[in-house]
């Protein structure tokens, strides 16, 4: 913990389901207070803010801290959950320890992801799980590490149960690891149910805190297009901020980038596409002036503007919803509108001009 808590944070009010845990303070998992505190944030964050999804990382039970015994060895610190397991004996609980830990995960997810599509139906929710499922899952992977057993984490089941519009699963090794970033690729990408999105975490920032290459995500960023997902997600950030290396990897993943594209589809969500859009073209000397939508055109995210090319139609321009005008040079051809739902599904395109 770093700083004080303002009095109104739950660390602050001596909540009996607000546990410390090795350096952090942690909501009780086991405790219905904690749940339905943690589901009134993010119903509440979603109903008053403009979001495009509701995120978690692979925090659930925390990661073991571990400590050293009287007797010299290294050992885990127990998680302080006795007495809410207590209380879920006292009513007729029959899970083991471990057993009611991952009912206590899959149920905050699964009202995670009930709530949020509830409030806003649109609102996608995702996942970063550790990118190893278990050990032996894929056999050639070594792993020492168990996010079933000591996360309480079922990232897999919520997944195919539907719960999760995409997952990010943190593929944060190299390519020739004993890790490999191949292998646990095409295991995610494998995983796929009923069509929900796999978008694999590059662990970009280890170019700046680990001296990786930058060759070595442009490689990555490869093998995840050779393998048909479609997309990706960047950790961090700061990676691209300063210096010569951040610089270098700005260069290639521009180039990378060269074609804009739009976020994938999530049509499960709502597959109704908007209206085509009505367009209006006028010229004014050297110029186009290009006006389109009207009232009848709702549930709108984006407005965008392609252009044919040899390699098929590509994006010129993208327009938020409450954008009406665009002007183009005069000399402008092979020109389509859309429109673009919030769940990412395309209207029938509009000719701008042939």
């Amino acid at each position: 913990m770093k700083g004080e808590l303002a009095p109104s944070h739950v660390g602050a009010r001596n909540l009996p389901w607000v546990a410390t845990y090795g350096n952090h303070l942690w909501l009780d998992p086991g405790s219905t207070e904690a749940q339905n505190h943690t589901l009134r944030v993010v119903e509440d964050v979603v109903r008053r803010y403009d979001v495009d999804a509701v995120h978690m990382d692979d925090y659930f039970y925390p990661y073991p801290v571990a400590e050293t015994a009287p007797d010299g060895t290294r050992r885990n610190v127990p998680f302080p959950d006795a007495e809410s397991y207590a209380k879920y004996r006292e009513r007729g609980g029959t899970l083991a320890l471990e057993d009611w830990r991952r009912q206590n995960v899959d149920r905050l997810i699964e009202q995670i992801a009930r709530r949020t599509h509830r409030a806003k139906p649109w609102v996608r929710f995702g996942i970063s799980p550790f990118g190893i499922y278990r050990p032996g899952f894929p056999p050639e992977v070594r792993a020492g590490f168990d996010q079933y057993a000591q996360l309480y984490a079922d990232p897999l089941k919520w997944y195919r149960n539907g719960w999760c519009d995409y997952l990010a699963p943190q593929l944060y090794w190299r390519i020739g690891s004993p890790q490999p970033f191949p292998a646990l690729l095409n295991w995610w990408l494998g995983q796929s149910a009923a069509g929900r999105h796999v978008w694999p975490g590059l662990f970009t920032s280890q170019v700046q805190a680990a001296g990786w290459p930058v060759q070595e995500i442009a490689d990555q960023i490869g093998l995840t297009r050779e393998a048909k997902a479609n997309g990706h997600i960047h950790f961090s950030y700061k990676a691209f901020r300063g210096g010569t290396v951040g610089a270098e990897l700005s260069q290639t993943l521009a180039e990378l980038y060269a074609r804009r594209a739009l976020s994938p589809a999530t049509p499960w969500l709502d597959p109704t596409p908007p209206a085509k859009p009505r367009v209006r073209v006028k010229r004014f000397g050297d110029r186009l002036r290009i006006d389109w939508g009207g009232s009848q055109e709702r549930g709108v995210r984006w407005w965008v503007l392609l252009r044919r090319s040899a390699e098929g139609w590509e994006i010129v321009s993208t327009f938020g919803s409450e954008e009406r005008q665009a002007e183009l040079p005069a000399k402008s051809d092979g020109l389509r509108l859309v429109a673009v739902s919030r769940t990412g599904v395309e209207s029938v395109p509009a000719t701008v001009v042939p």
